[in-house]
């Protein structure tokens, strides 16, 4: 869903299901720092803090 609403261009939208994903499927959203179709949300500090977020979830998984 995250990727219909950054084509749209709503931010907030796309911002809130990368959030959604990643409290309920974080190990889907590892590549998300590589992701190409997450271009658009780069530039947005909440981006950084996602990316973190998941980083994060993913390494204490392990």
């Amino acid at each position: 869903m995250a990727v219909i609403y950054v084509a749209l261009g709503d931010r907030n939208q796309a911002f809130s299901w990368l959030q959604k994903s990643c409290q309920d499927r974080p190990e889907h959203m590892l590549y998300l720092k590589m992701e190409p179709l997450a271009d658009p949300l780069r530039t947005d500090p909440r981006f950084d803090s996602l990316v973190h977020r998941v980083l994060a979830t993913g390494s204490s998984a392990h």
